[in-house]
């Protein structure tokens, strides 16, 4: 079997993008480690972020939520999860464990919960 000039450069390229792709790798970064310092503005690894929204301001303006003795507002009210994060949200930022919250919700009654940490990097919670 005699091959022609053209067929010949169709093989040439063809093992030419074999030895190519065979020769590229994909560096993999290393995760952060403990003395790493986040200056990018996410979270890191070894954090995780917790936001408490509401879909209704029906008994007030603001919605206090307190998390492990940290308190933040809830001012806004979103008609859907606005994911970790969100303006108007209780937004916090903490490491792997459980933490107790309590908050008044818009009926007065005074409520808690706890969330437990380390499973996902992005905890939401409705409160009303």
């Amino acid at each position: 079997m005699i091959l022609n000039v053209v067929q010949m450069k169709q093989i040439i390229v063809f093992f030419l993008l074999i030895i190519a792709l065979i020769s590229c790798k994909k560096d993999i970064p290393e995760p952060p480690t403990e003395s790493d310092s986040n200056t990018s503005g996410y979270i890191s690894y070894n954090e995780y972020a917790i936001t408490f929204f509401n879909n209704n301001f029906s008994g007030g303006g603001v919605l206090s939520v307190s998390l492990d003795g940290n308190v933040q507002n809830v001012t806004y009210a979103y008609s859907y999860n606005p994911g970790c994060g969100a303006t108007g949200c209780a937004n916090f930022t903490m490491p792997p464990g459980t933490y107790s919250y309590y908050y008044q919700s818009n009926s007065g009654a005074n409520l808690s919960g706890s969330v437990i940490t380390g499973a996902t990097q992005c905890i939401t919670i409705l409160i009303d």
